[in-house]
């Protein structure tokens, strides 16, 4: 029988991935530290071990080795190296990070990342010396896939390399939905979101990141050497995620839009970006090589999201203050000075207009408006 380890195995993508590769036929090992439980795991073997340093690696792996492994969690590096010699096919799993417009897109002329990002687009390649966290920290995980696809080049496995985006899904340790679900459980009828709730981030269900994964078990030889870019194949501006879990559960609630400088609460919804912006990754690649579709609806992905959190409320949600009394204070400024502003420098707004030619009457002379 052939074998594979999962190192991970406990996050919301984690049982999905384990049942596929039982389903494929591999007797199943997970390696993790054995902290977090997850329920509708198959029968496999557990191997105890931290799988961010190198030593417990080497000491976990010794004397094993497994057709493939797919690493989902850990130090990436570690693992690939503690990997080498030991399976025939790698599968890992890295982040938008390694795109300089997910962490810093002000380092981008235009502004931000390009629209879809295709996987060879605007990459955090530039010297690691840069003195900004973020851009040093884009320039560590792009490092990461190098080394992996370095490794691949050199014959210690055959790889494959996916690029998460934010994932979401039961047993998510710092779910953004929980900022919009406990807001509506709690009553409020106000949201703060920047620039009209514009904002786009890209998103991918557990079930359906998982699929990802499991296609490259399936086709090895066309996965070889790729990397590839993951996420729903529909996707939602914070503005229309808010209106969808309002009605999900019910609710009754009115977004309200400040200036992201201002818009300091809604930063809970994308606590990866410092800024307002867009991150929109195009998964062309996977759906035409690998054969992507996604297995379970967004909007159905979501709901099952949503009903989990009313049943299992996160017990310390860090990124968001829920600070209800500052956020109405912040809401009643703003729209005071937004009053002061129209009555200090009123415009008046153009009234529409059609740019082309609409003719009152037949004949090839110009119209009313000259056109």
């Amino acid at each position: 029988m052939k074998k594979a380890l999962l190192i991970g195995g406990t996050g919301p993508t984690g049982p999905h991935v384990a049942n596929g590769l039982v389903e494929r036929g591999y007797d199943l090992t997970l390696l993790n530290r054995g902290v977090h439980a997850a329920p509708g795991l198959p029968p496999h073997t557990l191997i105890k071990a931290d799988p961010h340093f190198r030593e417990t690696l080497n000491e976990a792996l010794a004397g094993r080795s497994f057709d493939l492994i797919v690493a989902t969690y850990g130090r990436m590096r570690f693992v690939a190296e503690a990997a080498a010699g030991k399976c025939s096919q790698f599968i890992s799993v890295g982040g938008g990070p390694a795109y300089l417009g997910c962490l810093a897109p002000w380092k981008l002329r235009p502004f931000g990342a390009r629209i879809p990002l295709r996987e060879n687009d605007g990459l955090a390649d530039q010297d690691a010396g840069d003195d900004e966290p973020a851009v040093r920290f884009s320039h560590l995980v792009w490092a990461t896939e190098q080394l992996i696809m370095n490794m691949h080049a050199a014959g210690s496995f055959s790889a494959t390399y996916f690029r998460y985006p934010l994932i979401y899904g039961p047993r998510q340790l710092s779910p953004p939905e929980w900022t919009i679900v406990r807001r509506v459980l709690d009553g409020r009828k106000q949201m703060i979101l920047a620039d009209g709730g514009l904002e786009i981030l890209s998103r991918c269900a557990a079930r359906n990141a998982a699929q990802f994964v499991l296609l490259a078990v399936d086709r090895p030889d066309v996965a070889a050497g790729q990397i590839y870019n993951c996420a729903d194949q529909t996707q939602w501006t914070y503005r229309q995620l808010l209106e969808e879990i309002v009605d999900i559960m019910g609710g009754d609630m009115e977004m309200i839009s400040l200036p992201d400088r201002l818009a300091i609460p809604a930063r809970a919804l994308s606590t990866i970006q410092a800024v307002s912006s867009h991150f929109l990754l195009d998964t062309t690649k996977a759906r035409s090589e690998l054969g992507y579709a996604d297995v379970i609806d967004p909007r159905v992905a979501l709901n099952e999201t949503i009903h989990w959190l009313v049943a299992n409320p996160p017990t310390d949600y860090q990124p968001d203050r829920f600070d209800y009394a500052a956020e109405d204070r912040l809401i009643a400024a703003y729209l005071r000075a937004v009053e002061e502003v129209e009555r200090v420098a009123p415009f008046e707004r153009p009234a529409p207009f059609h740019i082309y030619a609409h003719p009152k009457q037949p004949g090839n002379q110009p119209d009313h408006k000259g056109r």
